[in-house]
């Protein structure tokens, strides 16, 4: 009877054990399955955002120096189409994750503020009509919805908030075709020589994007760090009156030139012929009202004695020569009288 117990107690501790086993049992994956509808479990978090759902198209990278050397920009453009047909119900965040060798940038207060304030979204968005439109209030403040990830040295822009507080919905698949520019302002060649990778994707929900294999990578190249980061200073024209305390006044057309019909140099109606006359005059004569130099056919036109010319010297030869000849006449006169 004691040996009965004993096995009927050790039964009933097997199926305790299996029961508990079964019960500790991972949870089966149509249990994920309802969680993943409502963005509960973790797992299934990571799970969308490791994958990126823009597929690459064309992408523009510039460096330049603003033309008074004060700072230097990096912009990239980059486009690219959804993979999907995106819905309002989802967090799409695009993020632009920095190299970790300018991590160091999104520190900077005056750098974050430059960037958030000129990143520019573009692309087809469905307005409250239903029509389909690039221009509109909530793209131009686009920046209202970008902020910096310094956990993953990244930027990122809530695309879904601003399709929803601005009462718009995104276009079909054929029209989704977006461009994101990024700009990085810095102090004038402030980094250092070399290639910086940024990845780029578009996600649901935020994403370190060392941990999506499939976000986009573009390369800006710096080349321009010569070891002096003096800006140069610009050439500036010079303002009336630099250097001179008591600047001449400009001289003013006189009213004589409007009353007699001569041209006025700002005349719209005046042939490009006369422009180009009138500016060689300038430089020419030294005028500075620019009218042209006129004296000539205005001594003419008032009948004024002309200029002496070399006409005189004519008149003295000439009657030296008559004089001359008088004179050997009146020497043959002479002869053939004595002779008779």
């Amino acid at each position: 009877m004691n040996q009965n117990r004993k096995r009927f107690i050790k039964r009933v501790a097997g199926l305790t054990v299996a029961t508990t086993l079964v019960v500790g049992a991972p949870v089966a994956p149509s249990v994920l399955s309802s969680l993943d509808t409502y963005g509960i479990a973790g797992s299934s978090v990571v799970h969308a955002a490791s994958q990126n759902l823009l597929e690459h198209g064309n992408s523009h990278i510039h460096v330049g120096h603003h033309w008074d050397n004060s700072v230097t920009r990096h912009v990239l453009s980059d486009g690219a189409n959804p993979t999907i047909e995106l819905n309002l119900e989802k967090n799409y965040i695009y993020t632009i994750k920095f190299p970790d060798e300018l991590a160091y940038l999104l520190n900077d207060d005056q750098v974050t503020n430059k960037l958030i304030d000129e990143f520019v979204f573009g692309g087809y968005v469905i307005d409250s009509d239903g029509d389909p439109v690039t221009s509109h209030p909530g793209v131009d403040k686009a920046a209202q919805y970008v902020s910096i990830n310094h956990s993953t040295n990244s930027l990122e822009f809530n695309l879904t908030d601003l399709h929803t507080d601005n009462d718009l919905t995104f276009p079909e698949p054929r029209r989704s075709h977006y461009t994101f520019k990024t700009t990085l302002t810095t102090n004038y060649k402030a980094l250092d020589n070399g290639e910086y990778i940024f990845k780029t994707a578009l996600t649901e929900g935020s994403a370190d994007l060392d941990n999506v294999p499939s976000a986009n990578t573009e390369t800006i190249v710096v080349d321009y760090n010569d070891g002096d980061q003096t800006p140069e200073e610009p050439e500036q024209p010079e303002e009336p009156g630099d250097g001179d305390q008591n600047p001449e006044e400009p001289e003013q057309p006189e009213e004589s030139a409007k009353a007699d019909g001569s041209k006025n140099e700002n005349d719209p109606k005046e042939s490009e012929e006369d422009n180009i006359i009138e500016i060689n005059d300038k430089s020419d004569t030294g005028d500075s009202n620019g009218e042209l130099n006129n004296d000539t056919t205005e001594e003419e036109g008032e009948g004024e004695k002309l200029p002496d010319t070399a006409t005189n010297t004519w008149t003295y030869g000439l009657a030296g020569a008559v004089a001359l000849l008088l004179g050997v006449a009146t020497k043959i006169v002479g002869r053939f009288k004595r002779s008779v």
